[in-house]
């Protein structure tokens, strides 16, 4: 999923927390919505007939599977806390939430078994809106869409008034290259977490997309409201002042970045696009150079300024970004060598 999701509340139980911890997580803490297991009653309990099926695991029983479980993960022991609840559900294969810990202990490590434990909590039921989120997350990370689709449209009739069910649809339609689609969810989902910073920059993004700037602009501005600090929020602004004209205005807000993020390579690239809108090659031969000399083994940024400095007419900063990232091993340095070597140096 992309970064518009916020972090949510405490998680279920302390020991799914430390799966969480101790495996990569999908989506964004999808397991934070999980329902604490209900006590078992007793006191009006009916007679049950005699069955050869095993008793339901208590929520005690549980909470001890998942913290063996969370110990052999945390030793980096991920096999053996798999098998630990693998061989519980094996004789409980109606426990939800064994389920849904074992998807999260596979996530990051294996995307299709962690989407086959989801699925498994969603069919084992209840189907509610958390549990269609993280399967749906877990499809999406295998980029399966359509069946990411139905999750997170289960999600959404399950319960409508959570704010990233709408968020995960709108990434959906997105990848599918419905902008007006994942824009009417964005906006749902605007208006039931209007705090949301990340949401208001996803709707800055859909609307460039779709090439409308100034409507850009707006949402952006908003994100940045709420969210100062975030560089990627600059990024997109500067992007829409640029669509309208507004190249020094862009230049400016890059400008704003933390000097370690001034030389990062879509940044440079963004101030470079600035500097043509501008004519003003020098410059962005400047920002390329201070780049390449940070990040000295990036053999893009290498080369990308080995470009830059020869539109500039800085050939002999061309030969040299040009010389350094050949020795690197970017595909298109030696040719580009190639055509220096008989440019005079100035």
């Amino acid at each position: 999923m992309r970064k518009w999701q916020r972090n949510r509340g405490a998680v279920r139980v302390s020991t799914i927390v430390m799966l969480g911890l101790a495996a990569v997580s999908v989506g964004a803490l999808t397991w934070a919505f999980w329902p604490r297991p209900e006590p078992v009653k007793t006191a009006d309990a009916t007679p049950q007939p005699i069955s050869n099926q095993p008793k339901p695991l208590t929520p005690a029983e549980i909470e001890a599977i998942m913290t063996a479980a969370v110990t052999k993960a945390q030793e980096g022991q991920f096999a053996q806390a798999e098998t630990i609840i693998e061989n519980a559900l094996r004789d409980h294969p109606k426990t939800q939430d064994l389920y849904l810990a074992l998807g999260q202990l596979r996530s990051g490590r294996d995307a299709e078994g962690a989407y086959k434990a989801f699925a498994m909590a969603v069919e084992v039921g209840p189907k509610t809106g958390p549990v269609q989120y993280a399967a749906g997350s877990a499809a999406l990370l295998l980029n399966d869409l359509d069946r990411a689709e139905e999750h997170f449209v289960a999600a959404i009739g399950a319960d409508p008034r959570t704010s990233e069910f709408h968020i995960g649809l709108a990434e959906i339609y997105n990848r599918k290259n419905k902008p007006e689609d994942s824009f009417m969810e964005l906006t749902k989902a605007s208006n039931l977490d209007p705090n949301n910073a990340g949401t208001w920059a996803a709707m800055a993004d859909n609307q460039m997309r779709q090439n409308r700037p100034q409507l850009g602009l707006q949402y952006i501005a908003k994100a940045r409201d709420l969210d100062p600090k975030r560089a990627a929020w600059r990024l997109i602004e500067a992007r829409a002042l640029n669509r309208l004209g507004r190249a020094q205005d862009a230049v400016n807000v890059l400008g704003g970045l933390d000097p370690s993020q001034l030389v990062s390579l879509p940044v440079v690239r963004l101030a470079s696009e600035s500097f043509g809108l501008l004519g003003k090659p020098d410059e962005a031969a400047n920002w390329w150079i201070r780049a390449a000399d940070a990040a000295p083994t990036d053999p893009t940024i290498s080369y990308e300024a080995a470009l830059a400095a020869r539109k500039a007419g800085r050939i002999e900063d061309a030969k040299r970004l040009a010389d350094q990232a050949a020795v690197l091993g970017h595909k298109d340095a030696s040719s580009l060598k190639s055509e220096l070597a008989s440019a005079p140096d100035r």
